[in-house]
């Protein structure tokens, strides 16, 4: 689990350093643990999380992360009984705080939720529908700046929350596979 963690900040990085910081991807929440502070703030907060129960086959439950930056997140916890009764209560450790710091947040909600049940379970299905949808924020582009706007042509209200493969690649490039060419070259290169 903690290599996919560290595979996924590694991907996210890449992407922000593959236009030379022209644009930021959220998502580096580098190994800082739920005690510590983030040591760059966005600006961005958590305002809202809400649920919603698809019936089918289980009950399916959707979270949507709601933020001041008017970008929302959305996951999706698996069947149990008490899973959305969770996701609410865990509405209190989250609003107020920034989405970005993922890791941070994950660890600060199964902590608040410790005792019978934290590390599995109907607790666990809670918190990882929450860490989607906040991983969701994470792949959406947030931040866009003048260099961006020149390097691209795109304007702020063009871009801001959209995914960033939608809208910097051609849908013959995405098909091809060169965003994620462009990402291991990030890696391997730096």
């Amino acid at each position: 689990m903690r290599e996919k963690l560290k595979s996924r900040r590694k991907f996210l990085g890449a992407g922000a350093a593959t236009v030379g910081g022209a644009f930021a991807i959220a998502g580096d929440t580098g190994t800082r643990g739920a005690e510590q502070a983030p040591k760059e703030k966005s600006g961005i907060k958590i305002t809202d999380l809400k649920t919603a129960t698809l019936r089918a086959n289980f009950d399916w439950h959707l979270i949507r992360v709601y933020t001041n930056a008017g970008v929302t997140g959305l996951g999706e916890a698996y069947w149990g009984a008490g899973v959305e009764d969770l996701i609410r209560r865990m509405k209190q450790f989250l609003v107020g705080e920034d989405p970005l710091n993922v890791d941070r947040l994950t660890t600060k909600m199964v902590r608040s939720m410790s005792g019978a049940g934290s590390q599995s379970g109907a607790t666990v299905t809670a918190i990882s529908g929450i860490e989607i949808a906040l991983w969701d924020l994470a792949g959406k582009i947030l931040l866009w700046n003048e260099g961006a706007r020149r390097l691209y042509g795109y304007e702020p209200e063009e871009v801001i929350s959209k995914v960033s493969s939608s809208i910097l690649h051609t849908p013959q490039d995405i098909r091809a596979g060169v965003p994620e060419q462009i990402m291991q070259a990030a890696l391997e290169q730096g």
